[in-house]
């Protein structure tokens, strides 16, 4: 997934924002869904976004959990109401 980096993020219900991937990624596995919660980063296989949640979404089929955001993060991407260009890097 990191050679597809970086992405264009726009908002999605005013609980995500989301970004295609040109290439999904592989739900080989994972479980069949998930609940994300705020600061979840995930994939969500009916569209192949990848998928940084600041917002309660409830339980959806098709997501998979790839990491966290920090509590930081998670503000920002609440505050922002544009597209914007996102870099994800592993944090300490």
């Amino acid at each position: 997934m990191l050679d597809q980096l970086p992405l264009r993020f726009a908002d999605f219900n005013a609980v995500e924002k989301v970004a295609r991937l040109a290439e999904p990624l592989s739900m080989v596995g994972m479980p069949a869904g998930d609940d994300p919660e705020p600061g979840d980063v995930g994939f969500y296989a009916a569209t192949g976004d990848l998928v940084l949640y600041y917002r309660d979404v409830g339980c959806w089929p098709g997501f998979a959990r790839l990491g966290r955001l920090s509590r930081r993060a998670v503000q920002v991407l609440s505050d922002q109401d544009v597209s914007f260009n996102a870099a994800i890097a592993h944090g300490d």
